[in-house]
């Protein structure tokens, strides 16, 4: 299972996720968690993508290290997602920060 971490750095996660949705042609939806606070999910094939806010709820950053990226993509399944790689949002491009196998 591939575990992959991508960044924004402009802090707009409902536009990151529309913008991620209409590349890949996917649905995000909306969810709430006590960690990661109000975020976006979206499932294609066996590959999962939450687009968060690098704070949490309490103001803390999510990835220490990455304090410069606003919004963070994690992709968690058994491949990666070429078109990401190569994606920029108005807010600039989606960089990738790490990438686990």
């Amino acid at each position: 299972m591939k575990h992959l971490l991508y960044g924004v750095r402009s802090a707009d996660v409902p536009r990151t996720a529309r913008l991620i949705a209409e590349i890949l042609g996917c649905d995000f939806q909306e969810r709430e968690s006590d960690y990661l606070g109000i975020y976006q999910i979206a499932k294609i094939s066996a590959v999962q993508i939450k687009v968060v806010s690098q704070l949490d709820p309490e103001g803390d950053p999510l990835e220490d290290g990455f304090e410069e990226y606003g919004t963070l993509v994690y992709i968690d399944g058994e491949s990666e997602i070429q078109q990401l790689d190569s994606l920029t949002v108005p807010q600039g491009p989606l960089e990738k920060l790490r990438g686990d196998v």
